[in-house]
C-alpha cells in the first residue's frame, strides 16, 4: 500500500512503516501468489518478485462499502474517497 501512492499511501502511512516495505516481499508472494513479477534482461534470467495490492485490499483500506440501490439485488459501490 505504501508503494501504491495517492490516498492508499496516505492511509497506509498510519499503520505501516517504510522499513517494513524495504525488507522485501512477504510470504503472500509465494503462498498466495499475490505478487508482481518482473523478468530481467541479464544472462541469468532472474525474476524479481514483489508484493501486489489486490483491488479488494485497496477497497478495504479506502473504506469502500456496498449499499442496495432499491432495484432488486443491485448494489452500488460507495467510498469516502474518490
Amino acid at each position: 500500500a505504501l508503494k501504491r501512492g495517492g490516498i492508499i499511501w496516505h492511509l497506509a502511512t498510519d499503520t505501516a512503516s517504510f522499513e517494513s516495505v524495504l525488507v522485501g516481499p512477504t510470504a503472500a508472494t509465494t503462498l498466495f501468489r499475490q505478487c508482481a513479477t518482473f523478468a530481467t534482461d541479464d544472462s541469468a534470467n532472474n525474476i524479481w518478485v514483489d508484493d501486489a495490492l489486490d483491488p479488494t485490499e485497496a477497497d478495504i483500506l479506502s473504506g469502500v462499502y456496498y449499499v442496495y440501490t432499491g432495484h432488486g439485488s443491485q448494489l452500488a459501490t460507495k467510498s469516502w474517497w474518490p
